[in-house]
């Protein structure tokens, strides 16, 4: 599974879920501190990090975010926070 979170409550929701299996988390910058990020170490979870802070109402770069997703797991679903629309 790919999730893409791009905010710290979209990253407090992930952890509510209580994911346990392997995946790929892309994140936008600077949500997770580095004491955060010592806890994936072990974890069969792959982070991936965008260089800029992403805003929930960034439509046209969260769909390019989502494009450079794509390219790296190509038909992977692609589980996207969202703030909802409109």
């Amino acid at each position: 599974m790919v999730f893409f979170i791009i905010t710290r409550a979209g990253y407090k929701s992930f952890l509510s879920l209580n994911f346990s299996g392997s995946c790929a988390l892309w994140l936008g910058g600077s949500i997770l501190t580095p004491a955060e990020e010592l806890q994936f170490d072990a974890a069969p979870i792959a982070l991936t990090y965008f260089d800029d802070e992403i805003s929930p109402d960034d439509l046209g770069r969260i769909q390019e975010c989502i494009e450079t997703i794509q390219l790296h797991h190509p038909g992977k679903v692609i589980w996207a926070e969202s703030q909802g629309l409109g």
